[in-house]
């Protein structure tokens, strides 16, 4: 299981982002995080997913994911568990940390654009 808590401080200028608690086998190893695992876990480096799909990743992230996804040129197609618990900050931060690391860039993401998104997720319950 993963044990992940990241907290970012918006400056005007920057980011600052913090993380700790990566309690999961697979994430204290640098080369699961960057090249996934097999096809059973994509990665998170250079994830193309995240950048092009940037609702369906928030979406994933609060209700869980089942069904196909093609990250970097490869299909998954291992269900997601839901985090109905996370807050849309949690998940502003999260998103914003995933999406500037690893060769992501994908800027910084409000807490208001997360509420935009969760509003319009297809099967939430």
């Amino acid at each position: 299981m993963l044990g992940l808590q990241v907290k970012a401080k918006h400056t005007k200028n920057s980011i600052i982002i913090q993380k700790s608690g990566l309690t999961s086998t697979c994430w204290k190893a640098k080369n699961c995080i960057l090249s996934g695992l097999g096809k059973l876990i994509p990665p998170l480096a250079g994830a193309d997913y995240l950048r092009d799909n940037l609702a369906s990743s928030v979406c994933g992230i609060k209700y869980g994911l089942n069904g196909e996804i093609v990250v970097n040129g490869i299909t998954y197609n291992q269900p997601m568990p839901a985090n109905p618990t996370l807050k849309n900050l949690d998940i502003a931060q999260i998103i914003t940390y995933v999406g500037n690391t690893w060769g992501n860039e994908i800027g910084l993401i409000e807490t208001e654009q997360i509420v935009e998104i969760l509003e319009n997720c297809e099967g939430q319950d």
